[in-house]
């Protein structure tokens, strides 16, 4: 029947959808507004319905989570960042897996992780040459320093953003800017005793 067809193309569109994003071939903004279209096409979604999430105060604030983040790079920030853990990351693997959890954490509070992992790989690679460590070492804190950054603050990764705005539509209210802070910061310091404690085993590496 109808509602049949209709599963079946909503299961095609988000099938053919989640191959594009995979393929990496396109933008992914592009990719999600076209498949917004398909699903008006189909029928499937009113005007009501593909517009509604336009309007929704969260779109603006992810938007803004981008502007913050692109001030960041344009205004040198986080690669003046990027320069002081070449700077002060110590000689031992342990200092130096610590500096680079907590200069990526601290980048990403405020921009996404993934923005931070991209101008921090460079630094890293660079840092694990002149130490003669291998870059693996490096990388993982970095991976998770990433990750826990984005537990500090309201803005550190949109999905504390859309937890926010469900629980004021609870009527429960938003959260706070910090009131991740204090379970990300115990988070983050796990992290960094994991890793301390990873390094007491580690032994250099030359190429």
């Amino acid at each position: 029947g109808a509602m049949t067809t209709d599963l079946l193309i909503l299961l095609v569109i988000l099938g053919v959808t989640f191959a594009l994003f995979v393929s990496n071939r396109f933008r992914l903004d592009l990719v999600a507004v076209a498949a917004l279209l398909a699903l008006f096409a189909a029928g499937l979604v009113d005007t009501d319905e593909a517009l509604a999430g336009f309007s929704h105060p969260l779109v603006i604030m992810i938007a803004g989570l981008f502007v913050v983040g692109g001030g960041l790079f344009r205004t040198g920030v986080a690669d003046a960042m990027g320069r002081w853990l070449e700077r002060t990351a110590g000689r031992g693997i342990r200092s130096m897996m610590v500096s680079v959890m907590l200069v990526s954490a601290a980048l990403s509070a405020f921009i996404s992780s993934t923005g931070t992992v991209a101008v921090l790989i460079p630094v890293v690679m660079a840092l694990a040459r002149a130490r003669k460590v291998s870059p693996s070492k490096l990388m993982i804190p970095l991976a998770f320093g990433s990750l826990f950054g984005g537990m500090l603050t309201l803005i550190g990764t949109p999905p504390n953003l859309i937890v926010s705005a469900a629980r004021a539509e609870a009527g429960a209210g938003p959260f706070g800017f910090f009131d991740f802070t204090l379970p990300g910061l115990f988070m983050l310091a796990v992290g960094l005793a994991f890793f301390g404690f990873e390094a007491i085993s580690s032994e250099p590496w030359s190429p």
